[in-house]
């Protein structure tokens, strides 16, 4: 719990610092700028994420995007399907 607490609120962080306070601002634009914070992020040694931080990270969003989607409070157009070469690949072109 401690772990999607983490990633979650960072995720949910990172929206709100680009001005998207409600679930239905969310765009696939988003989920590509959150991944490239994401890969610029360091850790306080100042080396880059481990592909395993990445992963709980885009795990946790993904699972978080699919509750959003099953509420119907965000299209499920923008769930990503996949994440390859640092972008993100959802189940419909809509943005």
């Amino acid at each position: 719990i401690r772990n999607h607490r983490s990633t979650l609120g960072a995720f949910v962080l990172w929206l709100e610092s680009q001005g998207i306070t409600t679930a239905d601002r969310i765009g696939k634009g988003h989920l590509d700028e959150w991944l490239a914070h994401l890969n610029r992020r360091r850790t306080k040694c100042g080396l880059p994420l481990k592909t395993q931080s990445l992963n709980l990270h885009i795990g946790h969003a993904r699972q978080f995007l699919n509750y959003l989607a099953g509420g119907g409070f965000i299209g499920t157009a923008i769930v990503p399907c996949s994440i390859r070469n640092g972008s993100v690949s959802t189940s419909s072109a809509n943005p």
